[in-house]
């Protein structure tokens, strides 16, 4: 969900809207999400939104880089649950060609995490693995198509697979 949060060349917040699509077993589910950052002289506030055919969540948060590279986010807000509650913390790091992203969530409806690691091996080109809680971990590869739009794909043991695209602004 958050893996759009943070750029893979810079410790900050952005704005962005994301399609993820996951094919497990012969079905589909689509997801959107979308991210509306503003940034601040010493914290970033944000408001994060994601909404499937089944589930949805909106949470308010502050990001803030630790360090040039590192940087950690905490968010709360609502879920479509009986117990509506919902909170997310997050880290992240770029170094040079490489990046870590890790996110955890809880609320009502469980616990969930996701963890990105890329390394860019060309200018519009990155690998790397992908996490995630109810998807599994497999490779993960990642292209910039210009005009701050990005595909990615991830196939894990299933088979299942998850795609997305991803624009920044």
């Amino acid at each position: 969900m958050w893996g759009g949060l943070f750029s893979g060349t810079v410790a900050s917040a952005q704005t962005f809207v994301e399609y993820q699509h996951l094919f497990r077993n012969g079905s589909h589910s689509p997801t959107v999400d979308t991210q509306i950052a503003v940034p601040g002289k010493t914290v970033n506030m944000f408001a994060w939104f994601l909404v499937s055919n089944a589930w949805g969540e909106a949470e308010l948060g502050i990001s803030k880089p630790i360090r040039p590279w590192l940087g950690a986010a905490v968010a709360a807000g609502l879920e479509t649950n009986e117990t509506p509650w919902r909170a997310s913390a997050a880290m992240w790091a770029s170094k040079g060609r490489f990046f870590t992203f890790f996110v955890n969530e809880y609320g009502g409806s469980g616990y969930w995490y996701k963890l990105t690691g890329t390394a860019r091996i060309a200018s519009r080109t990155e690998i790397g693995v992908h996490s995630q809680q109810f998807y599994g971990t497999g490779p993960l590869v990642q292209i910039s198509l210009g005009q701050r739009f990005k595909v990615w794909a991830s196939v894990v043991e299933g088979p299942q697979s998850l795609v997305g695209i991803l624009k920044s602004f």
